[in-house]
This record gives structure tokens, sequence and C-alpha cells, in this order.
């Protein structure tokens, strides 16, 4: 049996457990590097939430919660963990999911 990997300090992944479910995905920030193309469909999306892991010293995703913090078409969150916010914070983005879901 393989040991886990160790934490990714990168990505603010925490703990070994946490690096194991995330250890197949890459966290060099090149998602938030590539171009998202707009059609004019997405001002039909009623409900908008964005949620910041910002526990973690990579700060490519900061801008976009910067520019939405304050739009009242946006309910916006900055949770105090790594990337992966679902590992480290499951109950708060449960509750932030099923809020949303309730709007």
């Amino acid at each position: 049996m393989s040991q886990p990997r160790r934490p990714n300090r990168r990505c603010g992944i925490a703990t070994a457990r946490s690096n194991v479910t995330a250890s197949a995905r890459s966290c060099d920030g090149s998602a938030a590097k590539r171009t998202v193309r707009f059609s004019g469909k997405e001002a039909a999306i009623r409900n908008r939430t964005y949620v910041l892991a910002n526990g973690y010293d990579m700060h490519v995703f900061d801008r976009f919660y910067d520019r939405v913090k304050n739009d009242p078409k946006w309910k916006s969150y900055a949770l105090p963990c790594g990337h992966d916010v679902m590992l480290d914070r499951p109950e708060e983005l449960a509750k932030i999911l099923l809020d949303e879901v309730r709007r």
C-alpha cells in the first residue's frame, strides 16, 4: 500500500488526507489564466454565488471576488481554507449551496 503524498502547501491543502483526494488535480493556477467567453445568455441566471477560498497563498481568484463582492446580483463568501473548499470546509460549503438552492 502506498503512502499518501505530503500535503501540497501551494494549493492550501493542509492534510495528507485532503492531498490524496486532490492529487489528481493540478493547482498551478492555469484555470484562472483561461479565457472565458460570454454569450449574453448568462444574464438570465437569477442567482449568482461566488465562493473564494482565501486561506492559502495563491491569490489568482481574488480579482473575481473583488469584482462581485459588492454587486447586489451576487452573494459572495470568503472562506479561510485551501483551494478545495469541499475538502477543508464541507459543512460550510454545504450550507452555502443549500441556501442557494432555497433562494
